[in-house]
């Protein structure tokens, strides 16, 4: 049985295309993006470690990746706080996948006192991947301008512990977002931005949503997808702008996986007709991708369960 968030989801794309659907532009041939920044403080900031991505190339596409993590401690009560993130994501045609982990925290035998000589950790991490590719209509058998029906699926869902707004409606930050668009030609698609006026933090959703697109034999049809994560974690005491002490608690953490599904999928419905990517990929539902090994998200829970060590 499908739940109300579900159903809702699923009619979204639908009941807000027109005013929602990004305005694509003509894609001359399959171009991707994956990018990805982290940093992280145990001074709110005053001073930062900036982690080193590594970018890959995979077939038909890209990878980034980053993780690290950093922890202020003395021999009197060990670990006096920590601050770690992990993110990860990739891009090849029709696929997006992407997951962030990030955590900060004061540690058990630190200080429990209204001071900052322990340090506001901080943690600033993000991953963002995108594609575009031109879809040519071709047919041996109907002739240039003849309409046909092509069925488009766009598949996606997230894992969440719902990351969200802290703070007041119009202050505070947001300790997590997500970002996911897509679009077949110019009058399918639709942009999920959370948090939002509705969501104050990103929900754990899935759908697969099936649309029929109106084509004609000959036309070159761009298609697209974007994907981004963010972490903004915060923990211990800072001094605001008032120069009062203020409190972010005692830990923060994020996690927030796309790397299942996000994947694009075009047939023809009309017989005789062939789609012919520029990038040479089938976008056929039939033809299922080898997914690529995802093992950061055990690793970024593996390197943020270290902080009880010395």
């Amino acid at each position: 049985m499908q739940t109300t968030l579900t159903k809702a989801f699923r009619l979204l794309p639908i009941v807000f295309a027109a005013l929602v659907c990004p305005v694509p532009e003509a894609a001359a041939a399959f171009v991707s993006r994956a990018d990805g920044a982290a940093s992280l403080s145990l001074d709110n900031l005053f001073t930062e470690q900036v982690l080193a991505v590594t970018r890959t190339p995979i077939a038909g596409g890209q990878r980034v990746a980053f993780a690290d993590r950093i922890q202020a401690e003395n021999a009197a009560f060990g670990v006096l706080s920590y601050a770690a993130t992990a993110g990860e994501a990739s891009v090849a045609p029709g696929i997006l996948k992407a997951v962030i982990v990030g955590e900060t925290g004061i540690g058990a035998g630190a200080p429990n006192v209204p001071t900052i000589t322990h340090g506001a950790p901080r943690v600033r991490s993000n991953v963002q991947v995108s594609f575009t590719d031109e879809i040519s209509v071709e047919s041996q058998t109907l002739a240039v301008g003849t309409p046909v029906e092509i069925q488009t699926v766009v598949d996606f869902s997230v894992l969440s512990n719902r990351p969200g707004h802290i703070g007041g409606q119009f202050f505070g930050y947001d300790s997590g977002t997500l970002f996911f668009n897509y679009f077949f030609g110019f009058g399918i698609g639709a942009n999920y931005s959370f948090p939002n006026g509705l969501f104050q933090n990103v929900p754990e959703f899935a759908f697969r949503l099936p649309v029929v697109l109106a084509a004609k034999v000959g036309d070159l049809i761009p298609i697209g997808a974007a994907l981004g994560l963010t972490a903004d974690n915060r923990a211990g005491y800072y001094t605001d702008t008032n120069g009062q002490l203020q409190s972010w608690g005692g830990g923060n953490r994020t996690v927030l996986d796309a790397s299942h599904t996000a994947e694009l999928f075009l047939d023809a419905l009309t017989p005789g007709v062939t789609l012919v990517a520029s990038s040479g990929h089938d976008y056929s539902a039939s033809v299922v991708p080898l997914p690529p090994a995802w093992c950061l998200l055990a690793t970024a829970v593996a390197l943020l369960r270290a902080r009880r060590r010395a």
